[in-house]
């Protein structure tokens, strides 16, 4: 949902090890199960709930007060206290998580809230705190906490200037992987997964998130299914 101006209520939470292999098999698990359950020991703050019963973004500081990251998320569940809750989704879970209203015995380690989440992105340029505006009632120095959720929104020039970058990149990799097949530059014989791994290599210098998407697609080209791409 909305806000009355119209602006998309945005969270932020600092995941301190997330690095591109990690991000990797997070996506790889939501190509397999559809989604994937994500949790952190801390609520949605209740006040804010309601803005955020539609798909919502997490931006996600990966380390530094610098957003690498963000996923979508269209569906969560949050308690307070510290007994945790297991989650909602056992069939989109890691099964260590499963049957556990925590990690440990430390107050990080509970799961106060689940999230269902349908993406995760590497964002084509790094945003900083300055980036977002807080949302009201909110200190911007409470954007980035270690033990609590930021609420924000990103100004529509932001969030514009990420969707267009990221068609970009995807659409630089398109237009590569239709030129080499109209260049015919493989025999009939040649596997779709050759032409992949030929791109790839020829087409090393693209940034990291088109590399990842020629990597995404790579079993729907050998299904010969293209509408994927």
């Amino acid at each position: 949902m909305d806000s009355p101006d119209n602006r998309q209520l945005v969270l932020l939470g600092t995941w301190n090890d997330l690095e591109d292999s990690l991000a990797d098999s997070v996506r790889a698990a939501i190509r397999e199960r559809g989604a994937w359950a994500s949790w952190w020991s801390f609520p949605v703050r209740e006040e804010f709930q309601s803005e955020l019963q539609g798909p919502f973004y997490v931006y996600l500081n990966s380390g530094g007060a610098t957003i690498n990251y963000r996923m979508l998320v269209d569906a969560f569940e949050s308690v307070r206290g510290n007994e945790g809750i297991e989650t909602p989704w056992p069939e989109l879970t890691n099964a260590d998580w499963l049957h556990k209203r925590r990690l440990g015995p430390k107050a990080s380690e509970v799961f106060k809230t689940w999230f269902r989440v349908r993406k995760l992105e590497r964002l084509p340029a790094r945003l900083k705190l300055d980036d977002f505006e807080p949302a009201e009632g909110v200190l911007r120095a409470a954007l980035l906490n270690q033990s609590a959720f930021g609420y924000a929104f990103l100004p529509e020039s932001k969030t514009v200037g990420i969707e267009s970058q990221l068609q970009r990149q995807l659409g630089e990799f398109l237009s590569s992987f239709a030129k080499a097949r109209q260049e015919e530059q493989f025999s009939s014989e040649a596997s779709p997964y050759q032409l992949i791994a030929a791109i790839r290599n020829s087409f090393a210098e693209l940034p990291s998130v088109a590399r990842r998407k020629q990597i995404a697609v790579k079993e729907s080209v050998g299904r010969g299914n293209w509408s994927t791409i």
